[in-house]
């Protein structure tokens, strides 16, 4: 049986990012020279195919899909047992979550 997680829209987007960039552990986060074109390619299409209503609110929903982006990151590299848990024992890996906030 597969496990299914649903999560509010943008959390979800923090597997993108490893399309969108790579974990370098001499330079961290690293991302691709296509990231931008890549970007502009998503909120082409996601605008192309949302309801005409949206659109008047364009910047406030692409800013609270980015900000939902980066809690979902902040979310799957911390995990459940919580942000104490994580930084006693996996702080190292903070250099990689800044590059993909």
């Amino acid at each position: 049986m597969e496990w299914i997680q649903y999560l509010p829209f943008g959390w979800n987007l923090y597997g993108l990012e490893e399309f969108l960039g790579f974990a370098s552990f001499q330079d961290g986060w690293v991302n691709r020279k296509e990231r931008a074109e890549l970007e502009k390619v998503f909120w082409d299409k996601f605008w192309e195919k949302a309801p005409l209503e949206m659109l008047e609110k364009q910047q406030q929903i692409e800013t609270a899909v980015k900000i939902s982006k980066g809690i979902g990151v902040l979310w799957n590299n911390v995990g459940d047992e919580g942000v104490d848990h994580f930084l006693e024992n996996y702080s190292h890996f903070m250099i990689l979550i800044k590059g993909q906030l």
